[in-house]
């Protein structure tokens, strides 16, 4: 019989307790979220049982439990009180359900049913499945009293709870151990009208063309080989797949299967299945009609965890960039959580592989929180569970580390246990721990890891509807109306402010820059607005908070910041602890106009609204009495030509860029591409070196080097720099983020420096040997400030 983690059996209890009160509601949800991360248990299902609303799916479930444990009581027992009088119709699993036609009866039933089996719910759960000495009760210490972040429906539908979204089918393993539970009725063929049977044995599996096989060998009294086969065209977890025909016919559009032992049909079978977990441990029910009388059965396949089947289970981790989903289930006195009890955790993330140790960092899209999970193991196999803490071998110690960067870690971990799992693409990590001995400093959850190369590319904003701030100077009018509330505006009502402004991108880190406008009005405070999103565009209205605080403390605009739009307006002193609010950049050419509602402290009574409008000029002169409305058309001077020298040129090319920098970049070997514009970049040389850093969606490092540098020359054949020997051209192309830092040496590539007008252009190509998907291609260019009013206002 499968053993219930200790981590679960404590849910399992809680969730009991929630029964026994009548809280149906959190119930449910926190069954969705055990589902989801750990196996099937017939306690599991017995409690779903109590949360459905109709005969129908209660007793499905029951049937579920009964499928794991046949010799579950509360099952068997809450079984046979649906099947005694007056006779309700009982579906067959799989088969269509039909609404109760008095929901309002079933519901008043179930909730008796609740009051009256509640202690046995979890007096079974103790005795028949949980060792003697667990406490019946739930521990104070695990009582759930703090506010969750996330919003629960209160009355999530019941498939909900049975029924998880389908996620394309990936073999989890090609060896297992198999414990299989069918039920063979009268004249039931493949069977032997066996009734009740268990078969336990080893399982060979394999997936080819959307067919899967399964081969199983019984240990036990029954010494036989059967062979389970399912074919979808799309096959996929989570996914019931009705009306399959006889898996011998060659239909490629129709879902296929036959369950076959020594015995099998006289006639095509027919029937259903799906699979309800794919990994790690794979669950596959199915329902097949053989000569026109049931045979219906639960596989339950783990992965092996000893000598003979660790090969075919050796995870295969390798560093990458992607993404991060992390749910996160706290203690009520969990320190790293700050009382967030049960959250999740999404952003972009960096796995780091090393011979040591598994390290997964991750910066949260909300809150910009940043998280390092941290495994050690002497290897790393799926389903296979490692404790947190174990120094048993000395040479090779498993450790599981869970860090909240800049505030701290638990110190010491005493007890847990972590696993590895792989579903497609996705790398799953269960993890739980415990900090310091306190059961109330518990820290569990699931992490999915999606590599780089699985996620959608990010969808390119047309040209005409970017928006790309730059260094200028100007004019700028700040209509603004403040609430009587509003600490910022300090409750004026409508007015307005008219000043002298500058626009700058400042960089913040390897996110891109804040877009920010500094207004210094001769008389009154300084105003400062903030910006940011990961990509501007037109005409879009950006939701903005949510967050902590963002202020120019330490010099960076945007203290914390994750993925999504932030803002920040204040006068002077007058600054704003939390905001939340939304903006629009509504046009960038004649003039930059940027509308915005904020409220300070996420307080709508305390709005700031307003309508920032700059004007770019080399040399504005104010009026006496500027309007609201004034709208001004600088003019500029076109630069005279001259005639370069070949010197002055590259000295030209090299000087510090004050403009925008356009950057494309496309990696052949996996069709990836980047077009945008780095708002900060670095130019230098030294001792011939031309280093180039751009702050993109990661920050960039190029280096370029040539013994003579000659515009306009293509330099090929060009080896990795420094490793050259500074006779013939080099050069290194590295991709840097906060915690890793990625090149490729043994490349061949070539380079182009040119001046085209007064823009700089680099032109560069980089073949990487060892490791094609670091190829690639692109083009750098510096755009003289005419340039930029040509191209993206249309003014020369």
């Amino acid at each position: 019989m499968m053993q219930i983690p200790e981590q679960d059996k404590q849910r399992l209890q809680h969730i009991a307790t929630l029964i026994e009160g009548g809280n149906l509601a959190e119930a449910k949800t926190l069954l969705t979220e055990l589902q989801s991360t750990s196996p099937p248990s017939a306690p599991m299902w017995y409690l779903v049982s109590l949360t459905v609303d109709t005969p129908e799916e209660k007793m499905e479930m029951l049937e579920r439990a009964r499928a794991i444990n046949p010799d579950y009581e509360p099952a068997q027992r809450a079984i046979r009180e649906l099947r005694t009088p007056p006779q309700v119709s009982i579906n067959e699993w799989l088969d269509s359900r039909s609404p109760s036609s008095n929901p309002l009866s079933s519901t008043a039933v179930i909730v008796i049913a609740v009051l009256i089996v509640a202690i046995a719910i979890v007096g079974a759960l103790t005795i028949r499945n949980l060792p003697p000495t667990t406490p019946v009760a739930l521990q104070p210490t695990r009582t759930m009293t703090v506010t969750r972040t996330r919003t629960v429906s209160p009355t999530p539908p019941p498939l909900a709870l049975v029924t998880p979204l389908p996620a394309p089918f990936t073999l989890p393993m090609t060896r297992g151990r198999a414990v299989v539970t069918l039920k063979s009725p009268y004249r039931e063929a493949v069977g032997s009208e066996g009734g009740d049977i268990l078969l336990n044995g080893l399982a060979d599996l394999s997936f080819v063309e959307n067919a899967l096989s399964i081969t199983i060998t019984n240990d036990g009294a029954r010494q036989e080989t059967w062979s389970f086969n399912f074919f979808a065209p799309d096959f996929r977890a989570n996914t019931v797949y009705g009306s399959a025909v006889d898996f011998s016919r060659s239909n490629a559009n129709t879902p296929r299967m036959s369950v076959i032992s020594t015995r099998k049909c006289s006639t095509p079978v027919s029937g259903k299945f799906i699979i309800e977990q794919q990994a790690p441990i794979l669950v596959l029910s199915f329902l097949q009609y053989c000569d026109g009388y049931p045979l219906r059965g639960v596989l339950t396949i783990s992965p092996l965890v000893d000598a003979a089947g660790i090969s075919s289970q050796k995870l295969a981790l390798a560093s990458s960039m992607g993404e991060a989903r992390i749910e996160v289930r706290a203690g009520s006195g969990e320190l790293l959580s700050n009382g967030r009890g049960d959250f999740v955790l999404v952003g972009p993330a960096n796995l780091a592989v090393s011979t040591v140790s598994v390290q997964l960092y991750v910066r949260d899209d909300d809150t910009g929180e940043q998280w390092r999970f941290g495994f050690a193991a002497p290897d790393y196999i799926a389903g296979k569970s490692y404790a947190a803490v174990d120094q048993s071998n000395v040479a090779n110690p498993t450790k599981l580390v869970i860090e909240r960067i800049s505030y701290g870690q638990c110190k010491p971990l005493t007890d847990g246990n972590f696993g590895f799992g792989q579903q497609g693409d996705e790398l799953v990590i269960t993890y739980s721990s415990i900090c310091g001995g306190d059961p109330r400093q518990r820290l569990d959850g699931t992490i999915h890891f999606r590599p780089q190369t699985a996620l959608s590319p990010t969808p390119t904003i047309p040209p005409a509807e970017q928006f790309i701030p730059i260094n200028a100077k100007g004019h700028a009018t700040l209509e603004l109306y403040s609430a009587p509330a509003d600490s910022v505006g300090r409750g004026k009502g409508n007015f307005a402010v008219n000043a002298n402004a500058s626009m700058e991108p400042v960089p913040l880190d390897d996110l891109g820059a804040v877009l920010s406008f500094r207004l210094s009005p001769d008389q009154g405070s300084v105003w400062t607005l903030n910006f940011w999103a990961p990509s501007l565009q037109l005409k879009k209205t950006y939701m903005a908070g949510s967050r902590p605080a963002m202020s120019l403390r330490s010099g960076n605009p945007l203290l914390t910041v994750g993925r999504a739009p932030a803002m920040l307006v204040k006068q002077g002193q007058y600054d704003c602890d939390k905001v939340q609010g939304k903006f629009t950049l509504e046009q960038q050419a004649p003039t930059i106009v940027i509308s915005f509602e904020q409220w300070c402290e996420r307080d709508p009574d305390q709005l700031l609204r307003g309508k920032l409008t700059f004007v770019l000029s080399a040399a504005y002169t104010s009026t006496p009495t500027p309007s609201p409305t004034l709208t001004l058309t600088p003019s500029y001077t076109p630069k005279p030509t001259k005639t370069r020298t070949k010197d002055d040129e590259f000295n030209l090319f090299v000087a510090a860029p004050t403009s925008t920098t356009e950057v494309e970049m496309e990696w052949p070997t996996t069709g990836v591409k980047y077009v945008g514009s780095s708002v900060m970049s670095i130019m230098d040389i030294s001792n011939k070196s031309l280093r180039i850093r751009l702050v993109t969606h990661n920050n960039w490092e190029f280096r370029f080097y040539a013994p003579t540098y000659t515009l306009g020359m293509t330099y090929e054949n060009v080896t990795w720099f420094p490793a050259n020997d500074k006779t013939t051209p080099g050069m290194s192309i590295t991709s840097k983020t906060q915690h890793q830092s990625e090149s490729c040496q043994d490349i061949t590539g070539s380079f182009k420096l040119e001046l085209i007008g007064d823009d700089r252009v680099i032109t560069f190509s980089q073949t990487c040997h060892s490791k094609p998907e670091l190829s690639v291609r692109g083009t750098i260019r510096y755009l003289s400030y005419e340039s930029y009013m040509a191209t993206h206002t249309g003014q020369k």
